[in-house]
């Protein structure tokens, strides 16, 4: 019985030993693998022995001490980071071996925050390789043969980065490189601003996939801060700003930028015909939207060399306006319009007794492209149009520019008491050509309204105008505006006898949105 409990007992001991020998075994193993989602939905492990964890307090000497290595931001939650993690360590493995050998590392950008807005990451997996010290962009595709390839080549004592994709301007090489240039991006920046930190791997990104293209699209960058006269030129007041372009021509980017791959889609796209061929009555009435500016250009065929500079004019500016062009006789006709003619559409509720429909310029053979472009400049908005999306973009460039705000509404009951008051200031705007005048809705542009101190004034009419001093004027009256009143008020503005409204408290801020893009995207 003794000899049985004591053989008992030596079982027990071994089960208890081999239990504590594998869990310890397990716990050891838990310390190298990372649970990650493969392709078929179930969770796998995934052996992480050969990358290296980093923190803010063992980044600067681990960098410093391995002359080649690449370095992974990731964040726990990220799906792309878990996709990502099976072939980095299967790379970081197999560098381990590289003569010279190459370090794969890891940092969580949750935990790490001041490494990550450090090195000015915005995406999750970010990839950044350094060099003997110096950091660099990783732009190849993040998997195990691509990391292997172009690490080994970084590793290659002889290697040497590629000059950078994004060139730098000054006003002392400008003109000169953007005139040169069919298409390209400028960005204005300042060194400042935490919006273009972070905009600078997504813009040195898309300037290297650009610099490939056939042809291709070269990307620049302006330092705001040093270059004031170039920001104040082209009306830079936030940052980052994008502007695109063509020939020396500037035209606001209006595409979003939260990607590479979304400036490239948008920049590509600006190399495509910008005129829309009609072909019949409704396409042509479809075209002229009352709240866009529809340009038609009607020529005899697309090979008519008088149809050139129109074409040519267009795929420069062709997010300024909604173009059109027509080949058909019968459709200009309709219009009783000449063939070889640009015509600028006004729409239909933006009609006055002071102006004609639409605007005419006769295409001649010495007719260039810049005679069209300054032919749409001077007749591109009505008498008295409406400071409404997307027209707000052209008011804005505009100055001296007379606001009137009340309730604009173009609807069944509200339409007659809109063009009433509209009709009233074209009576008046027509004897000042050199102020362009626009009908805005109080409600809808309640900021501007503010920005006038006219916010609280209880009136059903205000009037405010933007100077071309940069001031803001308002009239301030009491009671139903007539003729006279606003009269004054322009005669006063021209004699420079307004005194400006300045706010107690300024509360604009210098970090902005891309024109034409959403930043939340980034």
């Amino acid at each position: 019985m003794a000899s049985m409990r004591w053989y008992l007992c030596i079982s027990y001991l071994f089960v208890i030993t081999l239990l504590l020998t594998r869990s310890e075994s397990e716990e050891t193993h838990v310390e190298d693998t990372v649970k990650t989602e493969v392709e078929n939905g179930e969770a796998a492990e995934v052996d992480e022995k050969f990358v290296q964890v980093l923190t803010s307090e063992n980044f600067d000497d681990t960098v410093n001490n391995n002359p080649t290595i690449l370095v992974e931001f990731y964040t726990p939650w990220c799906e792309h980071c878990k996709f990502l993690a099976p072939q980095y360590a299967a790379a970081a493995e197999e560098l381990a071996a590289h003569d010279p050998p190459v370090v794969l590392a890891k940092v969580d950008a949750t935990t790490n925050v001041e490494l990550a807005k450090r090195f000015q990451v915005a995406g999750f997996p970010t990839l950044k390789f350094f060099k003997n010290g110096k950091n660099y962009e990783f732009d190849e595709p993040a998997n195990k043969e691509s990391i292997v390839e172009y690490m080994g080549k970084v590793a290659h004592p002889g290697w040497e980065p590629e000059l950078e994709a994004v060139i730098t301007l000054t006003k002392d090489n400008f003109d000169e490189v953007v005139k040169a240039e069919k298409l390209m991006l400028v960005e204005f920046y300042t060194p400042e601003s935490e919006h273009s930190k972070l905009f600078v791997p997504i813009y040195e990104r898309t300037a290297i996939a650009l610099k490939k293209e056939d042809p291709p699209i070269i990307l620049a960058k302006v330092d705001a801060a040093q270059e004031t006269e170039l920001a104040t030129k082209y009306g830079v007041t936030k940052y980052p700003t994008l502007k695109v372009f063509k020939y020396g021509r500037a035209v606001s980017f209006k595409g979003e930028i939260g990607s590479p791959y979304d400036i490239m889609y948008y920049m590509k796209n600006q190399l495509k015909d910008g005129a829309r061929e009609i072909t019949n009555v409704k396409m042509l009435r479809d075209l002229l939207v009352p709240d866009e500016i529809s340009v038609v250009g009607f020529f005899d065929s697309s090979t008519d060399p008088k149809a050139a500079p129109y074409t040519d004019l267009v795929t420069e500016i062709r997010d300024e306006f909604n173009f059109g062009i027509v080949f058909d006789d019968e459709l200009r006709k309709v219009y009783n319009i000449n063939r070889n003619s640009v015509v600028v559409f006004t729409g239909e509720r933006f009609h006055t007794k002071h102006e004609p429909k639409w605007y005419v310029l006769k295409v001649k053979d010495e007719t260039t492209s810049d005679d069209i472009f300054d032919f749409l400049k001077d007749h591109h908005l009505p008498l008295v149009g409406q400071y409404v999306r997307p027209l707000t973009n052209h008011y804005d460039k505009i100055r001296p520019l007379c606001l009137v705000f009340y309730t604009v509404d173009f609807g069944f009951d509200g339409k007659d008491a809109t063009q009433f008051w509209r009709h009233k200031i074209a009576d008046v705007a027509v004897r000042y050509p050199e102020i362009t005048f626009a009908i805005a809705d109080d409600e809808e542009h309640s900021n501007l309204l503010q920005q006038f101190g006219l916010d609280e004034s209880g009136e059903e009419i205000n009037i405010g105008l933007f100077g071309t001093d940069g001031r803001k004027y308002a009239l301030e009256a009491e009671g139903e505006f007539d003729d006279v009143d606003i009269t004054e008020f322009l005669n006063k503005y021209k004699q420079g006898e307004l005194k400006p409204y300045i706010k107690s408290q300024t509360t604009q801020d210098s970090e902005g949105t891309i024109n034409g893009c959403c930043w939340g995207d980034l």
